[in-house]
């Protein structure tokens, strides 16, 4: 909830100009496992709770003027959460997260926001890449951006 409610403060801030949301889904994996080990919370709940905030991030609207929405067709938000990708240090930065912030493309259906954006890099695990695959084909849902050619 404190993500959400950070989010659309900052984005109410600037007006409705584009504003990703970072890269959430690596932060806060450390979270969700934490609860699943302590037995606070199902990978069920878990994933109720990401598709909960999938929801919420759909519904963001902004009160605009009519001559900004003859430009932009249905009402954009222009919201990003960046998936996986590589460390600096090599290491990758899939994680459950990852799927469960896809999976919402199966669970809830495919929608134009939040774009989920997925940082592509080829060292990435083998099944995060065919997980990724498979969901593009089935929703033509997911960007992807190169995640090799992003770093310095």
């Amino acid at each position: 909830q404190w993500i959400y409610f950070g989010y659309l403060g900052a984005i109410k801030e600037q007006n409705g100009a584009a504003m990703s949301i970072g890269r959430n889904s690596t932060f806060l994996d450390i979270y969700a496992e934490r609860d699943l080990r302590n037995g606070t919370y199902t990978e069920e709940q878990i994933q109720e709770f990401v598709d909960h905030f999938i929801m919420k991030l759909r519904m963001v609207r902004f009160a605009r003027i009519h001559e900004y929405n003859n430009l932009f067709t249905g009402d954009p938000v222009w919201t990003t959460e960046s998936i996986g990708g590589m460390g600096t240090d090599g290491r990758t930065l899939v994680s459950k997260m990852s799927f469960r912030y896809l999976h919402t493309l199966t669970n809830l259906g495919p929608a134009p926001e939040p774009n989920l954006t997925v940082l592509w890099s080829p060292r990435m695990p083998i099944g995060f890449r065919r997980f990724c695959a498979k969901l593009s084909i089935e929703t033509s849902s997911i960007q992807y951006e190169n995640d090799e050619l992003m770093r310095p």
